[in-house]
């Protein structure tokens, strides 16, 4: 599990989510995508109003691929 804190570009250690029933609800859905579909590693969840947006993603340290920026890359091998 990887934390990014894109605005300082820091990785951080715990996060606190809070969600709306119809959020969580399609945060669920996209985690079922991303585990049953291998094609797609990451999913956007937006908030009810389209100001914020949660970006999930599933990895592998032993296939990264080349859809992840060189950031996120790191983030993944260094936890940095």
């Amino acid at each position: 599990m990887r934390f990014l804190d894109q605005d300082n570009d820091k990785a951080i250690k715990e996060i606190l989510v809070c969600l709306t029933l119809k959020e969580a609800m399609e945060l669920k859905n996209s985690l079922e995508d991303l585990i049953s579909c291998s094609k797609n590693n990451h999913a956007h969840i937006p908030d009810e109003n389209l100001e914020m947006e949660m970006t999930l993603c599933i990895y592998s340290k032993e296939e990264i691929d080349s859809s992840f920026d060189d950031r996120t890359k790191k983030l993944i091998l260094e936890n940095s």
